[in-house]
């Protein structure tokens, strides 16, 4: 097996076999900022390996000199496989491009996808916030404002200048308290920068629609997300404040491309939240090594063919006298 078509092979099997080992697993719940990072480097070793792969079978590998590898680079294209003659070189040309291919629509595809995604959501936040200058009103409260509406919701519009945004509904609902744990859960959203994390993948899932890898991605680390902001509230209002804050608030969605305390996985997060954390030695350490084996992935699949030839030497090749 060649490096390219091992790396390739890879990339598949990480996109339709990584959601089944990380979708729905306590180990996330237990340690949801390991759990970003897991789903993250799956997502970004899937498609570097397929990049990779496809540029692997575009360029074969020449040990010996720039001469060398320019020459190679030359046969990769149908005139010089012509050239080199023979039914095998034009095999080999066609695999080539193929490779390149493969390497190119990988390529474009998810900066076409990544980049519309951040222009969307930059475009929308920035349309919301010249709104809400429009409408909203100062709150006594750092970085946020004040909206009037009767749904209890409180949200933020991340960004350059991102800010925190409360409706009068929810300042009726929440006490001092209460509204605390949730300024600080969506603080910890802006100053995460987690909407980058989401428009990303969400990008991913445009450029690859039915990959179940990236679709999966975009809702398992919302969940896990929100977790995050979750124990950086809980930390520093309690757990049973922000428990009481969440079960207070609305559960409507909030505006596109803003992030809210009360719009996603509210039961698991408080169910999540009402029993005392234990035992995470164990999951963060699961965790880290799957973050690792898969930032590590197109490297171990790459030495796969090396690997196999030297077993294969070892097995089949006489011991020199």
């Amino acid at each position: 097996m060649s490096v390219g078509l091992s790396l390739l092979a890879y990339a598949v099997l990480v996109c339709f076999l990584g959601p089944l080992l990380l979708s729905g697993r306590g180990t996330t719940r237990l340690v949801p900022r390991l759990g970003v990072l897991a789903w993250q480097a799956a997502a970004l070793s899937a498609v570097g390996a397929g990049v990779i792969g496809g540029l692997a079978l575009a360029v074969p590998a020449v040990p010996h000199g720039v001469n060398e590898f320019l020459a190679a680079c030359t046969h990769a294209f149908p005139g010089g496989a012509a050239t080199a003659g023979g039914a095998a070189a034009a095999g080999g040309a066609a695999v080539r491009m193929a490779g390149l291919a493969v390497a190119a629509a990988v390529l474009g595809r998810a900066a076409w996808g990544v980049g519309t995604s951040l222009v969307i959501g930059r475009r929308q936040r920035r349309r919301h916030a010249d709104a809400l200058r429009i409408v909203a009103q100062p709150s006594p409260r750092p970085g946020a404002v004040v909206l009037q509406s009767d749904v209890a919701l409180v949200y933020c519009v991340p960004g350059r200048g991102g800010q925190v945004v409360v409706t009068s509904g929810a300042l009726r609902s929440l006490s001092e308290s209460e509204l605390g744990a949730v300024l600080a859960h969506e603080g910890a959203h802006l100053r995460g920068r987690h909407h980058l994390a989401l428009a990303v993948l969400r990008g991913l899932n445009r450029a690859f629609p039915g990959v179940p890898l990236f679709g999966q991605a975009v809702a398992e680390v919302g969940r896990l997300l929100e977790m995050c902001a979750d124990d950086i509230a809980a930390i520093r209002h309690g757990r049973a404040t922000l428990i009481s804050a969440l079960s207070r608030l609305s559960t409507t969605s909030a505006p596109a491309m803003s992030l809210a305390a009360a719009a996603t996985a509210v039961e698991e997060r408080v169910r999540r939240l009402s029993v005392p954390p234990a035992g995470r030695a164990r999951p963060r350490t699961a965790l880290t090594v799957c973050v690792v084996l898969l930032a590590a992935g197109p490297l171990i699949a790459a030495g796969v063919p090396f690997a196999a030839d030297l077993a294969h030497h070892l097995l089949h090749c006489p011991p020199s006298a």
